[in-house]
Order: structure tokens, then C-alpha cells, then sequence
């Protein structure tokens, strides 16, 4: 079995909620008002309560507490909520599963991490949408969870042999299985017809330098996964801080002096997060 046969036929990962597609139809839309977006969000009392602690979290420094669903779509942009409507979604659809060899919140935790690194580097460099990039880094790892869901036995095989050899997981995935996470992570994300870069960047997180059209995006999320480790936000299963690409730093074109006030912004922002994804996880 090949990466791209793994998900194949498997409709429940493929399709995503109506109401995420019916959104996307909304947005899209040169006529849609915030008024009847906000009807949609409102349709799904779960989703609009999320929502609203969104738009009053440390993700949108508000001046006044936002009380509707309304205002709320207006703080947090209409294309920042389709990707945090995402996010929201598919948090709450791997919810149900359980794997001894992995703990679910920490995998989460690391994930959000990952998401809120690469969002503060994309917000440093002046990206005009940074809700695209906090998905790269919260989906950076899914397929983690989709090979112990698939192939628990051949998985959970590399796990142990990770542990006892301490030794990194993704070369021995493809040691082992002759693909890793990220080939299913990217595959998923193809599945779920969102934009190539997305694609590109998480299937190349590890390899920034081997993506062949998204280097930048790449490269971003490569050094948010290294800071989330770095961290020590949680884990996606991992022991060890995988090493910085240094080529993919380079390409950020970040001072190495800016590196404590990004991580003052992530350490800002996670536990409000974490406390917005994970309520009731």
C-alpha cells in the first residue's frame, strides 16, 4: 500500500460538514452580506458559541467584548473564519479517536502550537491572510493519526522502534512503511480540496528545500514545527526536537534577534487557544 491508496474509499475522512461547504458558497459569493453568514455560523449553536470565544481570545485583541455572532464574523474576516471554521471542524471530527501509543491532546496541543507558531511568523512577515497558515501548522502531523487509524499494527511498530532506538520517526516511517505522515497529511488536505500551497507546505515540512513550487510556505512551516517542539507544546508522538534546516530559517528572512519576541507571541496566544479547541476534549 502506496500513500495516496491509504484513504482511498474512505468517504467520512474525505467530505467534510455541510455547513462548512455551504459557508464556503457564502463566502465566495460577490453578494453575501455578514448578516446572512453570520445566520450560518448561527445555524450550528456549537460552532457560533466557538465562534464567539474566538473573536473575544487572544487571537483578535478587541477593545470591546464581542457579544453576536455578527460582529464576531466582522473581527475575525470572512476568509480567517472559513480556515478557523475548518479548524473547529476537524478538531471536533478526530475527537473520537484513540490510540494508546499517542495521547490526543498532546497531539492537539503540539498541533494548535505548530498553527499559532506558523500564524505569528506569516503576522511577522506581513502575510494578508495568516489563517491559512496557522492550518498548515495545525494539519502539519494529521496523518499521523490516519496511519494509526489505517495501519495501527505497522505504525505503532515504528513508534516502539523510535523509542528504543531514540531515534526521529519520520525517516523511520519511511524506512518502514516507504512513506511517512506528511505524505498523508498532504493527501488529506488534497481530499479536502484545499489551496496547493497548503498542500505543498505540509507535505514538504520536514524537506522545505524539496518542495518544487512552495519553498517559502515550506520553510515556514518547517521552523514553526521546530519552535513548537522547541516548546515542548504537547507532542505529535515525537521524543526529540527534530534539527532546524538552517536554508529553511534563511528563506523567512527573519533576525535571529526577533526569536524571543515571536515566541512571547505564541506563549500569548496558546493556552487561549488550547482552551478554545480543546473545551471539553
Amino acid at each position: 500500500m502506496d500513500a495516496n491508496e491509504l484513504l482511498k474509499g474512505d468517504i467520512s475522512i474525505a467530505s467534510l460538514p455541510d455547513i462548512y461547504s455551504r459557508l464556503e458558497e457564502a463566502i465566495d459569493a460577490p453578494d453575501t452580506s455578514f448578516e446572512h453568514i453570520g445566520a450560518l455560523i448561527s445555524s450550528d449553536p456549537a460552532l457560533a458559541a466557538r465562534m464567539l470565544r474566538l473573536a473575544n481570545s487572544a487571537l483578535f485583541k478587541t477593545r470591546n467584548p464581542v457579544d453576536s455572532i455578527y460582529t464576531a464574523v466582522s473581527v475575525i474576516g470572512t476568509k480567517q473564519l472559513r480556515d478557523l471554521v475548518l479548524a473547529t471542524i476537524v478538531i471536533d471530527k478526530f475527537d473520537g479517536i484513540d490510540q494508546d501509543r499517542l495521547n490526543m491532546e498532546d497531539f492537539w496541543r503540539h498541533s494548535i502550537a505548530c498553527g499559532i507558531a506558523a500564524r505569528v511568523i506569516a503576522t511577522y512577515q506581513r502575510e494578508p491572510n495568516v489563517e491559512r497558515y496557522y492550518l498548515m501548522g495545525l494539519f502539519h502531523d494529521m496523518g499521523r493519526i490516519l496511519l494509526l487509524s489505517k495501519i495501527p499494527d505497522e505504525e505503532t511498530a515504528v513508534l516502539i522502534k523510535a523509542d528504543q532506538q531514540d531515534c526521529l520517526l519520520q525517516p523511520l516511517e519511511q524506512e518502514m512503511l516507504g512513506f511517512d505522515h506528511a505524505d498523508i497529511s498532504a493527501q488529506l488536505l488534497k481530499m479536502w480540496n484545499l489551496p496547493e500551497i497548503q498542500q505543498e507546505a505540509v507535505h514538504y515540512h520536514h524537506a522545505p528545500q524539496e518542495a518544487p513550487n512552495e519553498n517559502a510556505a515550506a520553510s515556514l512551516v518547517h521552523v514553526a514545527d521546530w519552535i513548537a517542539h522547541g516548546l515542548n507544546y504537547g507532542t505529535s508522538g515525537e521524543k526529540y526536537v527534530p534539527p532546524l534546516d538552517e536554508a529553511a530559517w534563511e528563506a523567512l528572512h527573519i533576525p535571529t534577534s526577533a526569536l524571543d519576541t515571536i515566541i512571547k507571541h505564541i506563549d500569548e496566544q496558546y493556552q487561549s487557544t488550547v482552551n478554545l479547541f480543546l473545551k471539553g476534549h
